[in-house]
């Protein structure tokens, strides 16, 4: 994390639990920072889901991103009050490793990120050598029951 007014906290109140990442920024335009890199599979997509609130009073200058690997998904700017909110995107790995990354200000007030996930929508999916090992064992055990009964 970086940047001179980011905190995990609750300065802006949680969605859950007892702490929120918190991006105030000092100076309007300049973004407080947090980036995680995640083990992911390339060619599979990946829901990646999180909860954010603004806490704009007065028409306060504000901005809040959302990256995946690089590429930002989502930009607010100037948003007014915003109560906690689930922001949900569908985004494909290209490799093994993505970086999921939030930038944010709200001098003086704060933008929160809480309840970040990541899921793998591919993975309940068995993959082709797994569905062959399991016909190929099925029709194994009907062989061997065959050949018992005969």
């Amino acid at each position: 994390a970086s940047g001179p007014d980011f905190h995990f906290g609750a300065f802006g109140g949680v969605h859950t639990g007892s702490a929120a990442a918190d991006f105030g920024g000092l100076t309007i335009g300049f973004y407080d920072t947090i980036s995680q890199p995640l083990t992911t599979i390339a060619g599979h997509s990946y829901s990646f889901s999180f909860w954010l609130s603004i806490g704009a009073v007065g028409g306060s200058s504000n901005g809040q991103e959302a990256f995946w690997n690089g590429v930002m998904i989502q930009s607010l700017t100037n948003s007014s009050n915003l109560p906690y909110t689930q922001f949900t995107f569908t985004e494909v790995a290209s490799s093994t490793s993505t970086v999921i990354a939030f930038a944010g200000y709200n001098p003086p007030y704060f933008n929160n990120v809480d309840d970040v996930s990541v899921t793998d929508l591919d993975a309940s999916v068995p993959e082709p050598a797994t569905w062959a090992l399991g016909i190929c064992g099925l029709a194994t055990l009907i062989g061997l029951r065959k050949r018992r009964t005969i």
